[in-house]
């Protein structure tokens, strides 16, 4: 009875404690959470539109030499990412949760998904296609109906399918919300630099752990041709300054940077 007393006595004293750790944790997370989606609302994706758009995700008829698909540079295994290099010399970037964030592109040149689609389909860095050529590429596809050429509906498929298979699930933030305990001690040490002395969670905020902002992050030595958001907004103080990249699947998508300098996560914090 002694020792079932101790044990009940010591179980009480650590409760409270463990509360305060729970909110402690649950507080991290909310700093890390706090702000909504950034993309514009979107249509719920129907089953025919998913399997169009994986048929197309996946088909390597879209490229001019039929020699790569949207696949080939965002891997689904990789996070939706793959270390490839865009031929401007920019990382290509993961489409882990592209659905719920915007704009897209380093430099945010588009607003919604289906342009950012639309944009990769016809950019000779990319997969160049001309419409015409783009149309005939497409006949063969049973695209939904709908309003729009054949290319915005294989885009709107496509943006349909990353919607639904490249949404990514929730991060160990967000179960960290519901249950503190998600998080290893060390992750939670982790978490409380992140949203506190560290001052990531400043701008690696929301559903996919970016703001959508950009910034010049000082690095001196990158590519001076290579404009950044000045390019597409015509200010001078957003040259070099690029997109906060989401931190979903982060530990997949080395490497990192718009350039993709640096190779791991510990030599980016």
């Amino acid at each position: 009875p002694g020792t079932m007393k101790r044990t009940l006595a010591l179980l009480l004293l650590a409760l409270p404690a463990a509360a305060r750790a729970d909110d402690r944790t649950r507080a991290a997370v909310d700093a890390a959470l706090g702000q909504p989606a950034l993309s514009p609302a979107a249509p719920q994706p129907d089953a025919a539109s998913e399997e169009a758009g994986r048929a197309l995700f996946f088909d390597r008829s879209l490229s001019p030499g039929r020699d790569r698909s949207c696949a080939s540079c965002h891997d689904p295994a990789r996070a939706w990412a793959g270390g490839a290099r865009e031929a401007g010399g920019r990382e290509v970037p993961s489409l882990l949760g592209a659905g719920r964030r915007g704009p897209f592109f380093w430099d945010g040149r588009e607003d919604t998904l289906e342009n950012a689609i639309l944009s990769e389909l016809r950019d000779p860095r990319a997969m160049g296609l001309d419409d015409r050529v783009l149309a005939a590429r497409l006949d063969s596809f049973p695209l939904p109906l709908g309003a729009g050429s054949r290319a915005e509906r294989a885009a709107g498929a496509l943006a349909a399918f990353l919607r639904a298979k490249a949404a990514g699930g929730a991060s160990p933030f967000h179960r960290a919300r519901l249950e503190p305990s998600a998080l290893s001690p060390a992750a939670a040490r982790g978490l409380a630099v992140f949203t506190g002395k560290g001052k990531f969670a400043s701008c690696h905020v929301g559903p996919a752990l970016s703001d959508g902002s950009f910034y010049r992050v000082g690095l001196t030595d990158a590519d001076p041709l290579d404009r950044g958001r000045e390019a597409i907004v015509a200010v001078r103080s957003m040259r070099g300054g690029f997109r906060t990249p989401p931190l979903l699947g982060a530990g997949r998508t080395a490497p990192y940077m718009h350039d993709g300098r640096l190779k791991t996560l510990r030599e980016v914090v």
